[in-house]
């Protein structure tokens, strides 16, 4: 019996013996709700950054900013300051996957250079500033 070593699709014939989970990611998320500013090219676009590690980020975007169509490593630009820090952040990195529904759109970033400083200063901070709107966030889970 072989291992599978990399996100494929199977259909199974019958039950395997074992089943195992991996975890893909190499940083760990910290969840955080900050209002960004991003470009895809096309002008700057008003959205949430709604998780945050190391390697990359999740942003949300209203359905009503309907001005971004971006596709699969679409680079991206994204811009936020927040209280405490000494400077804004200016992150660049590459879309990796695209989530719509019909309140909005949710893209998985990859940062263009780690960044084990931002997630750790995110994660320092006061939760009630940075999760300011509790158990009903404006934005899909």
């Amino acid at each position: 019996m072989g291992q599978v070593l990399s996100p494929v699709m199977l259909i199974l014939l019958e039950f395997p013996e074992s089943v195992e989970s991996h975890n893909l990611r190499t940083h760990q998320r910290c969840e955080c709700y900050i209002p960004v500013q991003f470009s895809l090219g096309n002008g700057m676009i008003q959205g949430i950054l709604v998780d945050v590690s190391a390697g990359g980020c999740r942003v949300w975007m209203a359905a009503e900013n309907g001005k971004a169509n971006p596709g699969i490593e679409s680079d991206i630009e994204i811009k936020f300051s927040m209280e405490g820090a000494d400077n804004s952040f200016k992150l660049k990195g590459q879309v990796r996957n695209i989530k719509k529904d019909g309140m909005g759109m949710a893209m998985g970033v990859q940062f263009e250079e780690e960044r084990p400083d931002l997630a750790s200063f995110i994660d320092s901070q006061d939760k009630r500033v940075i999760d300011g709107f509790g158990d009903q966030p404006p934005y899909p889970n």
